[in-house]
């Protein structure tokens, strides 16, 4: 997959998200490499989510902690999980706030 474009604050940066790193170069030619465990929010063990907010965040200087919250049973995490029903049934892969509740009433409708 090749570069993508984001402008932060009129400048355009292109970043590419890896197997285990992000890259991100400016139009000066300077290039970081940043480990995904450190700019993504956890999305289970050893597997972690990033899109364009933690890249901009990335360049600012600034990563905060990123909070999902279960709207039904109020949990608070940090980590994502994979929901056992779509990928069971639909085959595909659904991340949703890891609320201990809704993911064993998740398993339970399959």
């Amino acid at each position: 997959m090749g570069y993508r474009k984001i402008d932060i604050e009129g400048t355009i940066y292109e970043y590419v998200v890896g197997r285990s790193h992000v890259k991100v170069r400016s139009a000066s030619g300077l290039q970081r490499v940043v480990p995904k465990s450190e700019v993504g929010q956890p999305a289970g063990p050893g597997r972690w989510v990033v899109g364009p907010a933690n890249i901009r965040n990335l360049v600012l200087g600034y990563v905060p902690a990123v909070i999902f919250r279960c709207e039904e049973h109020k949990h608070e995490t940090r980590e994502l999980a994979a929901s056992p029903f779509w990928a069971e049934i639909h085959d595909k892969i659904f991340f949703m706030a890891a609320c201990p509740e809704c993911l064993h009433n998740s398993a339970m409708r399959i």
